[in-house]
């Protein structure tokens, strides 16, 4: 499927921060690195090339003494250690010894794991082994099932270690929404959670189900089924993006782009060069290089004339203008007035912004809570930011206290 052309320009944005004297050899995971937040989060740290991990206080947890980490998740980390990969416990305890070639995190209660000699497997959070056999892949549980690999053919195992689908298909997704995506002879359909074809391989693409829709393609024209491989958006589109908030953008013949509604009911013309999913009641279009928001009744809410806009998050909208950056309200108000050079989505009632090429944070009336200092930053996650200053990385709160630093 065709990449989401926003998302790229919002990625490509993100790579101009890091390009703001950004610090060598340093990446910010602050995303990856961190499970569902809650009170006792942990967030990854590096020093002198070994990971380890603090708390939102920036106490050191698990002392930096790895090659490598991933995010806790369900209690545990993968570590690597010696060239092998264990799990750590929150309390910093060795709970499966490093052995393996790798490891994935923890989902569901199962990890997938890879031996030595390349075979991977997949053990529970005492190290037992769910299946005696080795596949050529192993990946997480979805919705109660795994999926391996095996001599180029995929299948499914269940949490007893069942393969309850052969490894005979081309390829295969998790499972979503009780629904499995599969490939047969270059056609795609689905399985229930039975093992059992619920949907035919006849179409020539597809993608995993979401809000109960799958989107499909037959002769180069893309339309969406529901569960039960019923038309819902017949196949007659050029390209179609996934349903958010009952929405989905469509493309025509002409490559203009306008608007579905979930019962596949065009509510704007095919008029815009850019689309992007709704996002708390407004969608994000683009005309002639300027850009402004739709409603869900397909009409334009806030004028196309901005350079560059980002989805509303917590009530506001990042926009651009001649160069600089601010936020807009629902309404269209500029709320913040657009005078950054730069400037991220809000996150936690706080948005990060570049000035002179540094990072501080905003609130929503505009203050500045943490002074543009830095040379590099992500956005606050789960209490924390992560930040650098003069090659050295550390993490402050929403009070810009530094509470860890390299």
């Amino acid at each position: 499927m065709k990449f989401n052309q926003l998302a790229l320009f919002c990625l490509t944005l993100f790579l101009l921060f890091i390009s703001f004297h950004a610090v060598q050899d340093k990446v910010f995971y602050i995303y990856k690195q961190i499970d569902n937040c809650s009170n006792n989060s942990l967030f990854a740290i590096n020093v002198n090339s070994k990971n380890g991990f603090i708390n939102r206080n920036g106490q050191v947890i698990v002392e930096p003494i790895y090659e490598a980490v991933i995010a806790f998740s369900e209690g545990f980390a993968p570590v690597k250690r010696d060239g092998k990969w264990g799990f750590i416990d929150k309390t910093s305890q060795q709970v499966i010894k490093p052995v393996y070639e790798y490891a994935s995190s923890f989902k569901d209660g199962y990890a997938s794991v890879r031996h030595d000699g390349g075979g991977w497997g997949i053990i529970d959070t005492d190290g037992n082994k769910l299946v005696k056999r080795d596949y050529d892949r192993t990946w997480a549980f979805s919705e109660g099932f795994a999926r391996v690999l095996l001599q180029g053919k995929y299948g499914f195992i269940d949490r007893n270690g069942n393969e309850i689908v052969k490894p005979i298909y081309d390829d295969a997704r998790d499972f979503y929404e009780n629904r499995a995506l599969i490939e047969k002879n270059g056609k795609y359909g689905f399985l229930d959670t039975t093992g059992s074809i619920v949907i035919e391989p006849i179409y020539t693409k597809a993608r995993t189900f979401k809000n109960h829709r799958a989107m499909i393609v037959n002769d180069d024209k893309f339309g969406f089924i529901d569960e039960n491989g019923q038309p819902v958006v017949e196949t007659i589109y050029e390209d179609l993006r996934d349903f958010y908030e009952g929405f989905s953008p469509f493309k025509k013949m002409g490559g203009k782009w306008g608007t579905l509604n979930k019962k596949g009911r065009e509510i704007t013309e095919a008029i815009y060069d850019l689309p992007h999913e709704f996002s708390e009641g407004l969608a994000a279009v683009s005309r002639n290089g300027k850009w402004g928001f739709i409603g869900q009744n397909g009409k334009e809410l806030i004028s196309l004339k901005y350079g560059a806009v980002a989805e509303f998050t917590e009530g506001l909208a990042v926009v651009e203008r001649e160069g600089k950056w601010g936020f807009i309200d629902p309404m269209g108000n500029e709320v913040i007035g657009l005078e950054f050079d730069a400037a991220r989505s809000f996150s936690e009632g706080l948005a990060l912004i570049v000035q002179n090429n540094k990072v501080g944070f905003i609130n929503k009336t505009g203050k500045l809570v943490v002074k543009p200092t830095y040379d590099n930053g992500n956005s606050f996650f789960c209490g924390l930011a992560k930040v650098a200053i003069a090659g050295k990385v550390a993490f402050i709160d929403h009070t810009s206290h530094v509470v860890w630093q390299e």
